[in-house]
């Protein structure tokens, strides 16, 4: 069958007279109101798992075609991060950034693994960067290693 996925809550504003308490025409000074619409995903089969194996030996394919191709790079770096090979995680979005300095992704990726590495000094530097450009990026960062963090955290320590 099928597995339920979570569900989307689509809120778009609108204004249009048959939206409006049903009356067919909107009153002087009417204010705009929010239609709701809930999207439901369903998925054929169970979960996927991805294998690690695989995607790596699919990056490392794509690598030798095209070495400085930024996005599998990145992608690389995320799988690396993922099995918490940090150092081969920096090397790839070193790579990644030298490709497109501009590649922010990536930048939050090196940031990452630098954290998670415990070199601090780089990390902060990084971090520095991003917020210069955008802070969103920054709280992207700091949002993954904090939840990382957590997770290997002792009970009762700070992560």
């Amino acid at each position: 069958g099928f597995t339920a996925l979570p569900c989307i809550l689509w809120r778009k504003q609108t204004n249009a007279p048959n939206k409006f308490m049903g009356s067919g025409m909107l009153p002087a000074g009417a204010y705009v109101t929010l239609e709701h619409e809930y999207i439901l995903i369903f998925r054929k089969g169970g979960k996927r798992t991805i294998k690690t194996d695989e995607a790596r030996k699919s990056f490392l394919e794509a690598l030798a075609l095209s070495p400085a191709h930024k996005l599998c790079l990145q992608d690389l770096g995320a799988l690396y991060l993922q099995e918490e090979n940090y150092p081969a995680a920096i090397e790839q979005f070193h790579r990644a950034v030298a490709a497109d300095s501009e590649f922010y992704q990536a930048w939050v990726g090196l940031g990452a693994a630098y954290a998670l590495d415990r070199q601090d000094i780089e990390a902060d530097r990084v971090l520095t960067r991003l917020i210069a450009v955008d802070s969103s990026l920054a709280a992207q960062m700091m949002e993954y290693v904090y939840s990382v963090r957590k997770q290997e955290a002792v009970p009762g320590e700070e992560p």
